[in-house]
C-alpha cells in the first residue's frame, strides 16, 4: 500500500512533522562526541534500510553503531531485535 491507503502513512502528522523539523536543514556539529546506535527493520514500511544508512554516513560521531533488525517492521518487532541495542546501550553507559 503507498500514501493514503497505508495505514502507517499520517498525512497530516508528516506534513507537520516536515514543517517543524526542516529535515533537509539537520546538520551536526563536526566533533561530536556523542555515542550513536542507529537501527532500522530490513522490513520497515516507512523507512528503507537505504536512507537509514545514508543519515546514519552522515553522523560524524566516531563512536557509531548500524544495525539492521532482521524481520523487523515498523512497529513489529522479532524476539531477539533488541538484543544488539541493549548489548552497546550496556557497553556504552553504566
Amino acid at each position: 500500500m503507498v500514501g493514503r491507503d497505508d495505514p502507517l502513512f499520517t498525512f497530516l502528522y508528516t506534513l507537520r512533522f516536515m514543517r517543524i523539523t526542516a529535515l533537509r536543514q539537520i546538520s551536526f556539529p563536526e566533533n561530536m562526541s556523542l555515542p550513536v546506535f542507529v537501527g532500522v527493520g530490513d522490513s520497515d514500511e516507512l523507512f528503507s534500510v537505504e536512507a537509514c544508512r545514508e543519515q546514519y554516513d552522515e553522523v560524524p560521531s566516531k563512536e557509531k553503531e548500524f544495525h539492521i533488525a532482521v524481520g523487523a517492521k515498523h512497529a513489529q518487532f522479532p524476539p531477539g531485535c533488541w538484543d544488539p541495542l541493549v548489548e552497546w546501550a550496556d557497553k556504552h553507559f553504566d
